[in-house]
């Protein structure tokens, strides 16, 4: 019973939702499940070896033994009573995910579909406004809601169509509204996601004229433009055009002026296109992208976006760090890895990330010593030992020492060690294109020979994967 669908959706659950799956299923209402006391049995023999499942006595012989107390094992037997034991838990489910929607007004829709079945005209009319006052009292909007807005006015006009003999109302105008604002909703959080893989080279189909009719809706039908689809249309016109500074900022400007009414969700998910834009236009030469990707890192900072269950991930602490370097901010990125140095999450090894990020931070500020005083070559991600060796040899490079070329024929046997079960094709090349090209920079045949410098550069600039590329350009410009 390891591995059985049962088990499965039990080691799903907490030690508080298995107490009230056991309340749940001794519930009178439950007297019709045949077997009954055999499946609570079933089930009670089962808690225990909760949340592992993976003991001897769960095997399927042993199991029938403990339930039924016979020796002539029947796996069909044991098979029929874990199937009814699996139904009920599947119903415990529904039920606590209905229950976790009490306050969203989907008990109401529920209840006045019950009520426009049983033709109770009066309970169904209060139930639909209840349903309408809570929903009313909604701050944020995003799917979710409008979708079910669209099936209360659903609702109504299914109710209208049938009590109402003279057809007058029939809630139809505002129910295809509703339809309409919730289909924006949704196809443009779609249409946003496929386009933000498709610039980051995914090969996805489509046509030239597959969005058409959202541009058309929202261009022709200013109702529509509630808060998040307003949001959400500038995140698509930003993809859609190839990314307009313009654009950019009146993305940003609606953000910020609807946020407060958008599920934290979508604003995290736009707020990740925002700063994925910045980057790229920065690394196609956009210098100023790189003061908006800055300003956007403080904003989610300030409002907590940032934060992952109350930590920083490695990830984005490296990332903030780096840009902050980049704009030669260092009080600023001190500060701020002082604040976070014991809130970093993600990583086995957060002492190692802090002090390879303080390392960068004395390697951007010239001071080479104790930048490689606080390297550590032997941390065990993948990721910084890699980078912390990239440090190296370009701190050695800024020193001019004379083991730098040792160090790069080392770095190059690291890689070629490693390559094949721990990094990518695209790491791989990006590593040693710039293995490569420091051997070239570094060599004597470069020093203030133009032609070459010139050459190396258009190389640099044309790789499609290379690591360091903005350092070797600026190192290849010192040299003429």
């Amino acid at each position: 019973m390891h591995q059985s669908k049962l088990v499965v959706i039990l080691k799903s659950l907490d030690k508080n939702e298995l107490n009230r799956l056991h309340r749940f299923l001794e519930h009178p209402y439950f007297a019709q499940i045949k077997q009954k006391q055999k499946a609570l049995e079933l089930l009670r023999y089962l808690l225990p070896f909760h949340p592992q499942f993976d003991q001897p006595a769960l095997e399927k012989s042993q199991v029938y033994t403990q339930i039924f107390d016979k020796k002539d094992y029947s796996a069909s037997k044991l098979d029929k009573l874990v199937n009814r034991l699996l139904q009920a838990v599947k119903l415990f489910v529904a039920w606590e995910e209905l229950r976790l929607d009490e306050r969203s007004g989907e008990w109401q829709l529920w209840q006045a579909r019950y009520f426009r079945r049983k033709n109770l005209g009066i309970a169904f009319q209060q139930t639909i406004q209840q349903a309408r006052r809570w929903r009313e009292r909604a701050t944020r909007r995003g799917q979710d809601f409008y979708l079910l807005e669209y099936q209360l006015e659903r609702e109504a006009a299914e109710f209208n169509s049938l009590f109402n003999q003279r057809k007058e109302d029939l809630n139809l105008p505002q129910t295809i509204e509703q339809l309409d604002i919730f289909y924006l909703t949704a196809k443009l959080e779609y249409a946003c996601s496929l386009l933000a893989q498709r610039k980051h080279h995914i090969a996805l189909p489509g046509t030239e004229n597959e969005f058409a009719d959202i541009e058309q809706m929202i261009e022709r039908r200013p109702n529509l433009r509630v808060p998040i689809v307003e949001v959400y249309y500038r995140a698509f016109l930003l993809l859609r055009r190839g990314g307009q500074e313009a654009d950019y900022l009146q993305l940003l400007e609606a953000l910020r002026a609807n946020e407060h009414q958008i599920p934290l969700p979508q604003v995290l998910a736009i707020e990740a296109i925002c700063r994925s834009h910045c980057i790229h236009k920065y690394n196609e030469g956009h210098q100023q992208y790189l003061g908006y990707a800055f300003a956007l890192y403080k904003q989610q900072l300030e409002s907590g976006h940032l934060y992952y269950e109350g930590g920083l991930l490695a990830g984005t602490f490296r990332n903030v760090i780096q840009i902050g370097l980049k704009l030669k901010d260092f009080a600023w990125v001190w500060q701020f890895m002082e604040d976070h140095q014991d809130r970093l999450v993600g990583t086995e090894t957060p002492e190692a990330v802090y002090r390879f990020n303080l390392a960068n931070y004395y390697f951007a500020k010239q001071d080479y010593d104790l930048a490689l005083q606080h390297l550590e070559l032997d941390i065990q991600d993948t990721y910084y030992k890699i980078a912390a060796r990239r440090l190296e040899l370009k701190i050695y490079y800024e020193q001019q020492s004379p083991i730098l070329d040792n160090r790069i024929a080392a770095f190059k046997t690291f890689i070629f060690r490693i390559s094949k079960k721990l990094l990518s094709n695209l790491a791989r090349r990006g590593n040693n294109n710039f293995i490569n090209l420091l051997r070239q920079v570094n060599s004597t045949r470069t020093l203030r020979n133009t032609p070459r410098i010139e050459k190396l550069t258009e190389k640099i600039k044309r790789l499609g994967a290379i690591v360091e590329r903005e350092w070797l350009l600026e190192k290849l410009g010192e040299l003429k």
